[in-house]
């Protein structure tokens, strides 16, 4: 019978270790926001005749130049001057006086400084109702939202400065006029700039959906720092300073204190997981430090014929951990037969704050689904998901077909299980490595070997009922790659 092997960790120097980030937690949040009704002028760069920017030109040049200088220079008629100057005195840039024209105040104001060209504008009343996020005033476009954001969490926000809100959109607007324009579309249309704004009025609330991304660096794994660039770039987050240290302030508050008895959580890899894990078995439990620094430096992280268990470090939710759980479930669903597919399949979540408050868990779940019903047939109704929970603790079920709660008991507080019956496991341990405190590390392992999968449903009977199919796939028949 094959066995899983333990990871093979790449060489790696101890400077690339170190300067390794890892993703510690993966987040969501909502950005309080509100539409504003915005009534503005806008001064549009207009079109007037070549022969009356001319005359505007020359005039600048020479003030007070009389009109037969004027008639001689473009040489022309009686009729033709009247037309033009008509024009420019129209549009109160050129003021008529004892045969001489003079630039009036509009006239002037179209020169800029060291430049004889001038810029011509049209004004014209617009209005606009834009969004505004109501931490930093800055401006936020509206996000469509799911009754699963209701488990995200809600960025703190100052209600003196939100109770002035009309106070704080004009400067805001005037500061990012060009980014609005932008958005509306008007880029292709001639230059503009904001001329005035004459009245803001609060309109309806939104809230916008802010990715958080928490890394930490060996070796304090177990200190992490927000990471708001897949949100918006450097130069956007400057103008956004409020919102920065409101999430800073939720990622500190992400930090937890244990006593040193709660190390013996970890064990339950090794009960799980024991042929993967021999190496780092010791007297005490778990080679935590050594796994988790292995852990880190593993590039590989396919399924093989030889290596069916995969080392996990950092939350499923990030990127790289839903793509290695989501292709155990699709590697595992290809070579087992419908029968052996159980109609449920359950995620124990770990007793931490904002566990699965990210848009990423109910995604997750609903690709799992797909790759299921997808094997079943459009004849069997799809798997459930079952969201397993401590009593009087509701987590984020709206992820989920069904809740279950613990009977009897419960696994540690610390323990997260994935779990498709007959098929894949994932199981992580919640803790800041080997230190009683700062942010978590999940630290665990993700798995296709029927061993540790019947391990884990044993494991998870203890606590309630569990679906699990009565036939299984045999350990020969698993088609995994070779190499």
């Amino acid at each position: 019978m094959n066995r899983t092997l333990t990871l093979n960790r790449n060489n790696a120097s101890q400077d690339e270790e170190q300067s390794t980030e890892v993703i510690i937690g993966v987040y969501d949040a909502l950005l309080p926001c509100r539409n504003y009704k915005i009534e503005h002028k806008i001064a549009e760069v207009g079109k007037v005749s070549l022969t009356t920017e001319f005359l505007l030109r020359l005039v600048h040049s020479v003030d007070g130049i009389p009109e037969a200088e004027v008639a001689k220079f473009f040489d022309f008629s009686p009729q033709e001057m009247t037309f033009l100057l008509n024009d420019a005195v129209s549009l109160d840039y050129v003021s008529r006086e004892a045969g001489r024209l003079w630039l009036t105040p509009a006239g002037r104001g179209l020169f800029l400084q060291n430049d004889d060209e001038p810029q011509i504008f049209n004004v014209e009343k617009r209005t606009w109702t834009h969004g505004f996020d109501l931490v930093s005033f800055a401006p936020q476009d509206k996000d469509r939202t799911e009754p699963f954001d209701n488990h995200l969490h809600v960025l703190e926000v100052d209600q003196n400065l939100v109770s002035r809100g009309k106070d704080q959109v004009p400067p805001s607007f005037k500061k990012h006029f060009a980014e609005i324009t932008a958005k509306q579309g008007l880029r292709s249309l001639l230059k503009r700039s904001l001329y005035s704004i004459d009245s803001v009025s609060p309109e309806d609330k939104f809230s916008a959906v802010v990715p958080i991304i928490v890394k930490a660096s060996q070796p304090s794994l177990n200190i992490g720092e927000p990471d708001l660039l897949e949100w918006r770039p450097d130069h956007e987050l400057d103008d956004r300073a409020p919102i920065a240290g409101a999430i800073g302030r939720f990622v500190e508050s992400l930090r937890v204190q244990y006593h040193e008895h709660v190390m013996a959580d970890y064990k339950l890899l090794l009960e799980l997981a024991p042929e993967f894990l021999r190496s780092y078995s010791t007297k005490s439990g778990l080679a935590v430090d050594r796994y988790l620094r292995d852990a880190v430096s593993l590039k590989d992280h396919k399924f093989k014929i030889n290596r069916k268990t995969v080392a996990i470090v950092g939350p499923f939710f990030s990127d790289k951990n839903a793509e290695v759980l989501l292709e155990a479930v699709a590697r595992a669903v290809v070579y087992t037969p419908a029968i052996c597919i159980p109609a449920k399949f359950y995620w124990r979540a770990p007793l931490r704050r904002f566990w699965g408050a990210t848009r990423a868990l109910p995604n997750i779940v609903g690709k799992v689904q797909s790759l299921i019903a997808d094997k079943l047939g459009d004849e069997e109704a799809p798997p459930a998901s079952v969201i397993m929970l401590e009593k009087k603790w509701h987590g984020p079920h709206r992820a989920f077909t069904e809740k279950q709660y613990f009977d009897t008991g419960s696994p540690p507080k610390s323990v997260e299980i994935f779990l498709v019956p007959g098929v894949a496991v994932g199981v992580l341990i919640h803790l800041p490595g080997t230190s009683t405190s700062g942010h978590v590390v999940p630290l665990g392992f993700m798995s296709v070997d029927p061993l540790v999968i019947f391990r884990t449903e044993e494991y998870l009977k203890q606590y309630g009922p569990l679906v699990v199919p009565q036939e299984r796939v045999a350990e020969e028949d698993l088609d995994l790659p070779e190499e």
